[in-house]
């Protein structure tokens, strides 16, 4: 390999290294395979209810990132029904909120920093039963930027009406899931207080969420890579008779 190809590989590595620095930032799930519904310390309505707007709500958990700037790649949940549910697919979609901080107003359930609604078709649901109850892993394909290092909240609410689909619930960690990373601080959040408590009510629990996420590169970052593609676009484009010559010098 001559001089060209070298420092071009070595560019291109340097360079692609921050696009694929995915790590998982919370994980409060495990193996959702070993949830016992029955354990949970309490059932956590998070739902937009269509037919009941007082009463809609949902499940908040917090997460600390240490990078200034990262890309929010998948958000999961664990959710459960019940008071006449029938099937998942009754969910008309589900909001997804992100907000600044461990600690929102209770203003509204609108994240500050993303607020985005999934169609069905733009999310998946694995349900598997445990017991008689059904429990689904709802995974969602995101592309959300954190703009700055620190705390950010993360909910996932079904949206559906309580008389045709039930009631929807996310999941906590309670006494099912121990040794799982989290500080006990999930926020039930009901802003038009339609159950009777407080806008913001904290919780002894976790909520049943994980969130994956992927650094995103450096301007630099960018450039480097840049330049190790057309690195090697020279090298191979470059007839053999004009190639740098390695070691042709004559010793006497």
């Amino acid at each position: 390999m001559n001089y060209f190809r070298c420092v071009a590989a070595i560019t291109v590595l340097l360079g692609a290294a921050p696009l694929w620095a995915t790590s998982v930032v919370l994980d409060q799930i495990g193996d959702e395979l070993i949830y016992d519904p029955s354990s949970e310390m309490s059932p956590s309505v998070s739902q937009v209810f269509t037919d009941f707007p007082d009463f809609s709500s949902i499940a908040l958990d917090d997460f600390a990132v240490a990078a200034s700037e990262l890309r929010l790649e998948s958000i999961e949940a664990l959710v459960r029904a019940g008071n006449g549910f029938s099937s998942f697919s009754l969910v008309e979609e589900f909001q997804l909120s992100i907000f600044t901080g461990s600690s929102p107003d209770g203003s509204t359930l609108e994240g500050d920093v993303a607020n985005l609604l999934f169609d069905p078709g733009d999310f998946s649901v694995t349900v598997t039963q445990i017991g008689s109850t059904d429990v689904a892993l709802i995974s969602l394909s995101t592309n959300i930027v954190l703009p700055s290092a620190g705390s950010y909240s993360v909910g996932l609410a079904s949206v559906a009406s309580n008389s045709g689909a039930g009631t929807f619930y996310v999941l906590n960690n309670g006494q099912s899931s121990p040794g799982l990373p989290g500080n006990s601080d999930g926020i039930f959040l009901n802003p038009d207080q339609g159950f009777g408590g407080d806008a913001v009510t904290g919780t002894n629990f976790d909520f049943a969420y994980r969130v994956t996420a992927t650094a995103v590169p450096e301007p630099a970052g960018g450039s480097l890579l840049a330049v190790g593609l057309l690195g090697l676009v020279f090298h191979r484009r470059m007839p053999k008779g004009r190639r740098p010559a390695v070691g042709t010098g004559s010793t006497s």
